[in-house]
């Protein structure tokens, strides 16, 4: 399971965590819809299977994806290097 995801308000700090999706990945694409950061892509064909893909340049490290994944597919890999990390913009500025 990922770690408890910080609040999407806070400012993204070196340390926090990318993350990345399992194979027990079942589709439902609610990462997709949570992600005010645009950090996950539409899914890609390979082989007989959709691949969901989460760009790390994009991705703040807030863990709104991990808790809002109903089979916990998304689990925390590394930490954000301090090149890397931004500040969080409020939800309401990025509709």
């Amino acid at each position: 399971m990922a770690d408890k995801p910080k609040n999407v308000l806070e400012p993204v700090k070196a340390g926090s965590k990318f993350y990345r999706i399992s194979d027990a990945c079942v589709g439902c694409k609610f990462c997709l819809d949570i992600c005010t950061w645009n950090a996950l892509e539409e899914p890609v064909r390979q082989g007989d299977q959709e691949v969901y893909v989460i760009e790390e340049a994009s991705c703040p490290g807030c863990g709104c994806c991990a808790a809002c994944c109903p089979v916990g597919a998304i689990e925390a890999c590394e930490p954000v290097p301090a090149s890397k990390a931004k500040a969080s913009e409020p939800l309401a500025a990025k509709k």
